[in-house]
Order: C-alpha cells, then structure tokens, then sequence
C-alpha cells in the first residue's frame, strides 16, 4: 500500500512519533522542567540495553542522553549532555528498574548525589552550564 493523502497512516505515523519523543524527551512548562526517559519501558532498561537521544530539540536547547543499562550489576549508568542556551529550572532523568526497585544511591560526575527519588533524578537546571553530566544510579 501506498502512503498518500487518502491514507490514514501518514497521521498516524505522525501521531506516533509524537508519542515516541514524549516517552523520551517532554517539557513540563508549568513546572519549567525537561523531562527524559519519562515513559519509558522497564524492558527498554533490561541487563546490557542502551537507549540514546542525540541532539533532541526542545524549548531549553537540544539535549542528548545515554542511558545504559547494567542491571546485573544492579547499576544503571547515563550521559547527559544537558541544554545550555536556555536551561530549565530542573531536568528529571527517570531511570526505572526492570524489575521495580528502587534506586538506592546515585553518583554524579563520580561524587554522590543526593537529589533523587525511587525511579528518577532530579538536576538543578543550574548544572546545565557545566557541560556533561556522568550518572550512575545504583540500586
């Protein structure tokens, strides 16, 4: 089949890719924050996957992230190259265990960090000048 302006699929197509960017990559005006990872899959974060964004365009700036995960070693580890033009307030990097735990300490540019939650970290949007971001959350 064709994809034409008769086809219902080019919208849908649309559609979904709108959906596939918010899953990885969503601002949250209100809250002036940039979500990443948000929604996710726990099986997209399984022993050994990578998931990586590279220069996504936002309202901040462009932002790119990798996120590895090496759950074996009840670790999962990201690179975060934040938006500088314009940082947001904050920028929450949800990193949710396959199997549910919750995340038990976290390192930021191998210092501990302490701004985080069971399944996401909060950044100060502030860090966002200082360049890239080493984060290793461990469970």
């Amino acid at each position: 089949m064709l994809l034409g302006s008769r086809c219902p699929a080019s919208h849908t197509m649309a559609y979904v890719g709108e959906l596939l960017r918010m899953m990885l990559v969503r601002e949250d005006a209100f809250r002036n924050r940039l979500l990443l990872a948000w929604a996710v899959p726990r099986a997209w974060l399984e022993d050994g996957k990578t998931i990586k964004v590279d220069r996504a365009p936002t309202w901040y700036g462009t932002v790119s992230y990798t996120i590895v995960s090496n759950i074996r070693a009840d670790r999962i580890e990201a690179t975060l190259d934040p938006p500088a033009s314009k940082p947001p307030g904050e920028i929450v990097l949800r990193l949710r265990h396959p199997a549910g735990k919750p995340i038990r300490n976290v390192n930021m540019n191998g210092k501990r960090y302490s701004r985080f939650g069971p399944d996401a970290i909060t950044i100060p949007g502030s860090l966002s000048t200082q360049g890239p971001l080493s984060i290793e959350a461990i469970y």
